[in-house]
Parts: C-alpha cells; structure tokens; sequence
C-alpha cells in the first residue's frame, strides 16, 4: 500500500523539478547539503544516536561519532528520519543558511529534490509532511494569497550575520516585528466563521511559520494591545 503511495509522490515531485537539469540539480543539493552541515556544527547533538535498521533498534538507537554522523542524525529525532525531515525542520525553525536557499529556489522545489533523492528511505509520515507542505504552497500561490516577505527577511538576516552568528538586536527586533504585523495582516483576512483551533493552523499555512510559533507570537500581539 505505502509503496503505491511513495511512487504516486515521487511521480509528482518529478513534475515538480520538471524544466531543471541535473547539474542545476546537483548544485541545489550542494547548497542544501552545505546548509545542513552549518546547522550540525552550530546546533547539532555533539552525541548523536542512529538507528540502523536492525533487530537491535527495538532496544533504542545506537550511538555515533558526531564526525561520522549525518547532519539530520543530529536533530534529536524520536523516530528514524532523514534529510526530508531536517529540512523541514530548518525551514520550521527559520534557520537563514536553509531559509536564504528556499528564499531563491523555492520551498517546493527544495522538498520535491529531496523526496526524489531520498523518498526511498524516508517514513510515510516524512514524505505525507513534505508534500503537505507543497501542496499548501501550491495552493496559495494560485490564490496570491503566499506572501514572501519572510523569506526576504531571511536573505536579509543571512546577509547581516556577525561571525559569532548571532544576528544584532536591533534586527532581531525588526524581523519579529514584521513577523507580527504579517501575521495580523493574514489573520484578517481569514473568512469569517474560522473555528478557534483552526487560526494558528490557517495563519501557518498562508505565512510559512509553525502553528506554535503563530500561537506564541499572536499571543504577544495581544498582550501588547491591552497594555496599549
């Protein structure tokens, strides 16, 4: 049964990547790859576990040298997962490495190479994530409602990067700022009628930010408008 599902996906982001040759391709996993790795040194678990598919994974994973590791090996996954994942994650989490290569790619683009390249390997809950989020992309940017001022935000956020890594507060405080606003802005333009516990989710879909970041964040806008 999952395997008619993995070919049905991998069919569709084949369509996805249509018009991109291999060396294109080949330089946009480049770049993901390299992404990856900053993240492993910057955040990465420096005593990663991995599962090796073996009778013995039923005890818990096994443990790893963080040299030998593969980045998503790093993320302190409770289940088997991979590069689909991580990347996720990354783009979840608004890491600039990855977010600056979704900025000029494309989400989509970036999710389909990695089910194409490694849908083989992944879980089905992986790849359902990953073409969910596609799928929302593609339905919001047929409905221009797919705003791309976080992913500007992030060029920008890469760009001006100290060697430390930490980005100056006064940009933190900008970026945050515009993440509020543009959260306001689409939640008023949500159809009438929207269940509560549905908000965070709508909102997440339209902006690309995790419902609990949405959640967090509207929960400071309010507290700044009783204050007000």
């Amino acid at each position: 049964m999952f395997g008619n599902n993995l070919e049905r996906i991998k069919a569709e982001a084949m369509q996805e990547l249509g018009g991109n040759d291999d060396a294109a391709l080949g330089q946009l996993w480049n770049r993901v790859y390299a992404a990856f790795d900053q993240w492993k040194q910057e955040h990465g678990n420096r005593k990663p576990k991995a599962y090796r598919g073996m009778l013995s994974d039923l005890v818990g994973a096994k443990s790893i040298p963080f040299k030998k590791a593969a980045p998503w090996q790093c993320a302190d996954f409770q289940v088997p997962a991979g590069p689909i994942a991580l990347a996720i994650k990354l783009w979840f989490e608004h890491y600039a490495p990855f977010e600056a290569i979704t900025a000029e790619a494309g989400i989509r683009k970036v999710l389909a190479l990695l089910i194409v390249g490694f849908g083989e390997d992944a879980s089905e809950d992986e790849l359902n994530d990953a073409m969910r989020i596609l799928h929302d992309h593609k339905t919001a940017e047929a409905m221009g409602k797919l705003v791309l001022n976080e992913h500007r935000d992030a060029i920008i956020a890469q760009q001006t990067r100290s060697p430390g890594g930490k980005i100056s507060g006064e940009r933190q405080t900008k970026e945050k700022d515009d993440r509020k606003q543009l959260i306001k802005d689409t939640e008023a333009k949500l159809p009438e009628g929207t269940k509560p516990h549905h908000v965070n989710k709508e909102i997440s879909k339209a902006v690309g930010v995790s419902p609990d970041t949405v959640g967090r964040l509207r929960r400071e806008i309010r507290k700044e408008a009783d204050s007000s």
